[in-house]
């Protein structure tokens, strides 16, 4: 994959803290971010990304 950029897409689903924290250290050097609240965007997130992770 040189000279391609990977597309990582996370979804965050909880309510613990510890968890919400680190995702967003994680998610802390993404230039894309963008919160996603329908289903139809989350679709389109996870079929233009090469992986997804999940925090639950």
């Amino acid at each position: 994959m040189q000279g391609k950029t990977m597309e990582i897409g996370i979804i965050l689903n909880t309510n613990d803290a510890e968890t919400c924290w680190n995702c967003f250290r994680l998610g802390n050097e993404e230039i894309g971010v963008c919160p996603v609240s329908a289903m139809e965007e989350m679709i389109k997130m996870i079929e233009e990304s090469d992986k997804i992770l999940t925090f639950w």
